[in-house]
């Protein structure tokens, strides 16, 4: 009984309510709404409260006035894109563009080939970590896949352990492994040509 049309959409008798000519719901989840982004959430997220959807208040989408339409489908969980990790990056390319590019560069994260999709990483609904990561830091996020590059290492490299970003980009290079710079110029930003490490300013 929760969750008929009533529980989202609100009373029914509204349908039938007049409105500047034109017939207006009490409920609307398109982006033209007459209801603000804040009260269309609201609709969902009194029903899908759950530790992944906890950060979305004062997250960057919830700022930047995303509503979850925008990228969910309703009533059919078949056709929502943003739950396939085969289709995910599509629906989130529609705002960031700029990450649609990096992905289309030689050395990138499968994301193309759908074999990983944003939220692997990034946690969409909120999170108190830089970028909305899943993990709290850069380096516990690329650990979850990247295991054997956490140590500890016989030989260790401090920037390893400092930050991945030091050396890689996260989204696309059209240098391999998804490096920052060409080497030796990667290393001789730390490194000087005669062999001694240089003091990270």
């Amino acid at each position: 009984g929760a969750l008929q049309c009533e529980a989202c959409h609100g009373p029914g008798g509204r349908h039938s309510v007049k409105d500047s000519n034109k017939l207006t719901t009490i409920n609307s989840f398109k982006a033209d709404s007459f209801l603000s982004v804040g009260e269309r959430n609201q609709a969902c997220l009194s029903c899908h409260q759950d530790q992944t959807r906890n950060a979305w208040h004062g997250g960057s989408h919830d700022r930047s006035q995303v509503a979850c339409s925008d990228c969910h489908k309703m009533h059919t969980e078949a056709g929502d894109k943003v739950l396939a990790k085969a289709t995910q990056a599509e629906v989130c390319y529609s705002c960031h563009r700029k990450e649609r590019a990096e992905f289309q560069k030689p050395s990138s994260h499968p994301v193309r080939q759908g074999k990983m999709a944003c939220g692997d990483c990034h946690n969409a609904h909120g999170s108190p970590a830089t970028a909305q990561l899943t993990k709290p830091t850069l380096n516990q996020t690329c650990y979850s896949c990247h295991a054997d590059k956490r140590g500890p290492m016989l030989w260790e490299h401090a920037p390893v352990a400092e930050d991945c970003s030091l050396c890689h980009t996260s989204h696309g290079s059209v240098r391999s492994a998804l490096l920052n710079k060409p080497a030796p110029l990667l290393c001789q930003q730390c490194h000087s040509s005669q062999g001694r490490s240089e003091e990270h300013t």
